[in-house]
């Protein structure tokens, strides 16, 4: 388990440290890890990811920078929503693990990503998908005949990861799927 210390600054700053064992264990069995905050729920918000990734640096933490995705050079660049998709399943395989989710709940939100939801979003930079954009692929995806039910199933799914990137990874301050929730409709309306 991940240990959340207060510290006491030499310029009489506090800072609070989150020190984990990787891969999980005792202390001394493997190498002892650690990151460093300013804020408290800084530190309490990594040292859950920390905790939901098997006691590995989360996906995508860059120690003292936080998340980012670094280019070829070595230059920070911004996460892809894939990224924050890969992140988002670390999370959810670590529910697995804790008993709080099922491996075929996982394994279809997986497939359902690859299938529908990668092609469109993977690549695009996750603080770039705006609410035109999640509009546009409901519309095109209502437009190829998809029954509703699989688009709001879909769409849930989009939601989802954007909201981990937003509150979890602190991303970005808004969920551009929030003010598209009822664009959807809720049944299939038919002749």
């Amino acid at each position: 388990m991940a240990r959340l210390r207060k510290r006491i600054r030499s310029d009489g700053g506090v800072s609070y440290q989150v020190n984990w064992v990787l891969g999980g264990g005792r202390t001394g069995t493997a190498p002892e890890q650690s990151e460093t905050f300013t804020s408290r729920d800084g530190a309490v918000r990594f040292k859950r990811a920390v905790e939901r990734s098997g006691h590995k640096w989360p996906v995508a933490w860059v120690r003292g920078r936080g998340y980012v995705r670094l280019a070829n050079d070595g230059s920070a660049m911004s996460l892809t929503f894939g990224d924050v998709a890969d992140a988002y399943f670390s999370y959810r395989a670590g529910l697995v693990e804790q008993g709080r989710s099922t491996p075929i709940e996982l394994e279809s939100d997986r497939q359902r990503y690859v299938r529908h939801l990668e092609p469109t979003f993977g690549a695009m930079s996750f603080i770039e998908i705006g609410s035109d954009v999640v509009e546009d692929w409901i519309d095109t995806q209502l437009g190829d005949e998809v029954p509703t039910v699989s688009v709001r199933v879909r769409f849930r799914l989009l939601r989802t990861v954007m909201t981990y990137g937003q509150v979890e990874m602190r991303l970005r301050s808004d969920n551009p799927c929030e003010s598209l929730i009822n664009v959807v409709p809720s049944r299939s309306t038919g002749p």
